[in-house]
């Protein structure tokens, strides 16, 4: 009857799913927990916190999308905390009794736990989310509804006036948003160079960009520093957007093209014009949906000019 029921027994444990076990980890003085792919933050001593969007581990890579809950609980003295745009959650009680004076809240953030900021002094609360974010009334220390600014993004302080408990704040400000860049491709000898510039009137704005190759996933943002280049051959995406201080983040732009083995003279005779779109035609003047075989890439670029070149994909 035992071996019966041991048998049982293994047989459902080799049916059931493997369950990925959580690794604790600390990188530059932040702690981490792991849950699958992702990482949340756990807790830190350090005065000043910079959390990354991403964070690598004995080979692996996760992104860091939770703020676990009482991660910073009376850590007093906590004074700065930058959460990046790949945090989607903020844990309960996370910030408690910290010795902040202002946060900044990015985007991406879809849930605040509970208590997160009660104890904290803050003066002034910047929200980067478009749409208020429910939570519960004692997220923050109640005196601070008639002392601090809420600063909103542009166009959002209605959802904010309407949503608890944002709308228990007597001093909401909306934000200006930042001018979009431009954004081009510069061709060289197999080779194409991403160019964004600030808009004049936000000339010291920080720049940021993410690509997508062929379809695939996309990466994570990334500053500009002026000198990006692309020479794997394929069908590139790329998204920018410019963010000035005490302003929000401008509307992207993007830019796409193809690079391939043929990127060569016809290009460099366009270059440092501005890609607008790039078609493909059979052998026979078809029009195609993407290259396949050899074929005749036509591409225009936004002062009207076009160029063509036989490509092989």
């Amino acid at each position: 009857m035992r071996k019966t029921l041991s048998l049982i027994v293994l047989a459902v444990a080799l049916l059931l799913p493997a369950t990925a076990v959580a690794v604790d980890f600390t990188v530059d003085g932040i702690n981490y927990s792991t849950e699958g792919t992702n990482a949340k933050v756990t807790g830190s001593s350090l005065t000043e916190v910079n959390i990354p969007a991403t964070v690598t581990y004995d080979g692996t890579t996760y992104s860091v999308t939770a703020i676990g809950s009482k991660a910073f609980m009376d850590c007093s003295s906590l004074t700065s905390v930058t959460i990046p745009n790949s945090v989607t959650s903020i844990g309960t009680s996370s910030f408690r009794n910290t010795g902040l004076t202002s946060i900044t809240i990015p985007s991406s953030v879809s849930s605040i736990g509970g208590g997160a900021f009660a104890g904290c002094r803050l003066t002034t609360i910047t929200c980067l989310m478009p749409q208020a974010v429910f939570t519960l009334s004692n997220t923050f220390r109640l005196d601070i509804f008639n002392t601090a600014t809420l600063y909103v993004p542009a166009g959002s302080r209605d959802s904010y006036a309407q949503t608890s408990p944002w709308n228990q704040f007597l001093n909401i400000v909306e934000m200006e948003a930042t001018a979009s860049p431009s954004i081009s491709i510069t061709a060289g000898e197999q080779v194409y160079y991403l160019n964004i510039t600030a808009a004049a009137s936000d000339a010291d704005a920080d720049l940021y960009y993410r690509v997508q190759l062929d379809g695939g996933d996309w990466s994570d943002w990334m500053p500009y520093d002026g000198t990006v280049t692309f020479s794997d051959f394929g069908t590139y995406m790329v998204e920018a957007y410019a963010i000035a201080d005490g302003k929000t983040a401008s509307r992207s732009v993007f830019v796409s093209f193809t690079l391939n083995e043929n990127t060569t003279a016809v290009d460099e005779l366009n270059a440092g014009k501005t890609v607008a779109s790039t078609r493909y035609y059979n052998m026979a003047g078809q029009q195609m949906s993407e290259a396949n075989g050899i074929c005749i890439a036509v591409t225009t670029y936004t002062d009207g000019t076009t160029s063509a070149a036989k490509v092989m994909k």
